[in-house]
């Protein structure tokens, strides 16, 4: 997490300032966040599904108390990639050449797109108030997706011919 230690307004840091701009603008948008993915998470009980019901359940306050702390988004946003590669079945991308090969996604076990959208909408949303935070979010679940398809790829080599779930 940056660190910004401009002033200000009224004594307070840039990121104080952004984070309390922030608080109003998501915890508008979090009930709905919250109430379309009741239905996928309904029943998961894996520590980044308790980990997203817990902090859509506080109203965006972090484990320790923060409000929108950038480090707490950026572990919902790596969860809620987790949870939407859980429900995607994957094979080897078709060219071979690309070095290292890539898990594609071949089909929606139910819920992927709804974690998907949740994810944009998030970072969109975030990216109304600040727009070098959402871009930081937006870099981690791209780079946490990548991790996890190369992975994925990993585990369909050893099995060739296997579809396989995250």
């Amino acid at each position: 997490m940056t660190h910004i230690s401009t002033p200000g307004t009224a004594g307070t840091t840039a990121e104080e300032s952004s984070s309390s701009d922030m608080a109003p603008h998501l915890s508008s948008m979090l009930p709905i966040l919250a109430g379309e993915l009741r239905s996928v998470l309904g029943a998961d009980t894996s520590p980044q599904a308790r980990r997203v019901t817990d902090w859509l359940n506080r109203g965006g306050e972090a484990a320790d108390g923060a409000r929108f702390d950038e480090a707490a988004l950026t572990g919902i946003v790596s969860d809620l990639v987790t949870l939407r590669n859980a429900r995607l079945l994957f094979a080897l991308g078709p060219d071979r050449a690309v070095k290292p090969r890539r898990a594609v996604a071949m089909n929606d076990t139910g819920g992927a797109a709804a974690l998907g959208a949740a994810i944009s909408k998030l970072v969109a949303d975030i990216g109304k108030i600040d727009t070098e935070m959402a871009l930081r979010l937006a870099r981690s679940a791209l780079s946490a997706d990548e991790t996890q398809r190369r992975d994925i790829a990993d585990q369909i080599l050893a099995r060739p011919g296997v579809l396989s779930h995250y």
